[in-house]
């Protein structure tokens, strides 16, 4: 899915599985809110699994974590809202920002 197929609430509840991917976290999020998938996903009764940028976006409010230069900076936004999935917020990778690697 992408900007270039724009997906219905239809044909997303005819899924009985959605994998949303990793990437840039805030880049991923914006385009989550462009296509509405947090209202399209309101009925949705099947498998969702999230990995990376992709799992930290399932949450309500979701953490955008520095990746990217200038992002550490006071003026980066931190957060914005998820998808609404769960009730916690995963940071992935964190052993890799742990160990500072």
């Amino acid at each position: 899915c992408d900007y270039r197929y724009p997906f219905s609430k239809e044909m997303i509840l005819s899924y009985d599985f959605i994998c949303l991917a990793g990437g840039h976290t805030p880049t991923e999020n914006r385009f989550f809110m462009d296509m509405d998938l947090r209202d399209k996903l309101d009925d949705f009764d099947g498998v969702i699994l999230g990995m990376s940028a992709g799992s930290m976006n399932l949450a309500d409010k979701v953490y955008f974590q520095p990746e990217e230069n200038g992002e550490s900076s006071p003026d980066f936004i931190r957060d914005g809202i998820g998808l609404g999935l769960c009730n916690i917020n995963i940071v992935p990778h964190f052993q890799m920002l742990h160990n500072g690697r």
